[in-house]
């Protein structure tokens, strides 16, 4: 059985990396938030300026993770005129910070049991946490 040519790595700038950093530390500590506000009643609806805060963040996580990454196919944003439950928040959250893990782990190499980032499609000295293991609390 022939195997399927792997598709190359994609090459991440200083910029992305340092975007990423951000998007991905952003949206964890909103997961955070909103699992609190979920945990209280997850039928209630996001207020919207919460859902605005939460689409921006959104949106910068789209342009970082491109199609091949995508978080959710066929999704990009809340609509905000149809308010989502705080529990359909946490899904969307979780998904998009599994996709932005994947995203990091295509990126990353290991050295002597310290993890770092390829930057430009090179090692770099840009140190990263290790990676994520899934279903790890």
């Amino acid at each position: 059985m022939t195997k399927a040519p792997r598709e190359p790595r994609p090459s991440l700038s200083r910029a992305d990396v340092d975007e990423f950093e951000m998007v991905a530390s952003q949206l964890e500590r909103f997961q955070g938030e909103l699992q609190i506000l979920a945990k209280g009643k997850g039928t209630d609806v996001l207020n919207r300026f919460k859902l605005d805060m939460l689409n921006i963040l959104l949106r910068r996580a789209n342009v970082l993770l491109g199609t091949k990454y995508a978080a959710i196919v066929g999704f990009t944003e809340f609509d905000p005129d149809q308010l989502p439950s705080t529990s359909d928040t946490v899904l969307v959250v979780s998904q998009y910070l599994g996709a932005l893990e994947k995203l990091r782990t295509d990126n990353i190499y290991d050295e002597y049991g310290t993890w770092y980032w390829m930057i430009g499609g090179q090692k770099s000295a840009s140190r990263t946490a290790a990676p994520a293991k899934l279903g790890k609390k």
